[in-house]
């Protein structure tokens, strides 16, 4: 089994991409997930048509309703939205017959997680190996427990109807104020 540590900008973002590509099918697990309106070049990235399963996140209203919604009409989308903790996994698995490749880190699925010139600093790991290889298999067991866990659910479309006015209505993110003398860079989320 081959490991690869990935933190320096944009690392993360060439591997998810050469993950996409090599893989016959896609497992999502996000805590959160964006696309920027369809552009952000991690979305442009992601193959709809090779994911079978995408667990994700909507706590605090950060996912995208377009994200959703383009998961709700492949037939592949779960979400978690209990209250009993913060759903918070970062799990990209690629299966190509018996090898597999799994991306993990502290990356959301969004423009700021796989960043090219996003300014968010992210550490992920690139897993390469079997099937069996005990870490690999392990982390698919992780994503077939969340597929069918029973804080998931299969959304309707009034609950993401209802789901976008949430997103839409959500408090702004607080601003903290810049260390003094560097009022000039700008903070990125």
């Amino acid at each position: 089994m081959q490991t690869k540590i990935l933190f320096n900008e944009g690392d993360g973002l060439n591997a998810m991409r050469e993950l996409v590509a090599w893989a016959e099918e896609l497992h999502l697990c996000y805590a959160w997930a964006t696309s920027r309106g369809g552009r952000a070049p991690h979305w442009k990235a992601l193959d709809i048509d090779k994911v079978q399963r995408a667990v994700i996140g909507v706590h605090f209203a950060q996912t995208e309703p377009k994200v959703l919604q383009a998961l709700a009409d492949a037939d592949v989308l779960r979400v978690v939205a209990d209250a009993r903790g913060v759903y918070h996994p970062k799990v990209m698995i690629g299966v190509r017959g018996d090898h597999l490749r799994a991306l993990v880190g502290s990356s959301n699925f969004t423009a700021g997680g796989f960043p090219a010139g996003a300014g968010n600093v992210e550490v992920n790991v690139l897993l390469e190996g079997e099937r069996v290889d005990e870490p690999l298999a392990t982390l698919l067991t992780f994503v077939d427990g969340m597929w069918g866990d029973d804080r998931t659910f299969e959304p309707s479309q009034e609950w993401l109807d209802d789901y976008e006015e949430a997103y839409a209505n959500r408090p702004p993110h607080p601003v903290v104020p810049p260390p003094p003398g560097t009022e000039d860079h700008e903070p990125t989320l």
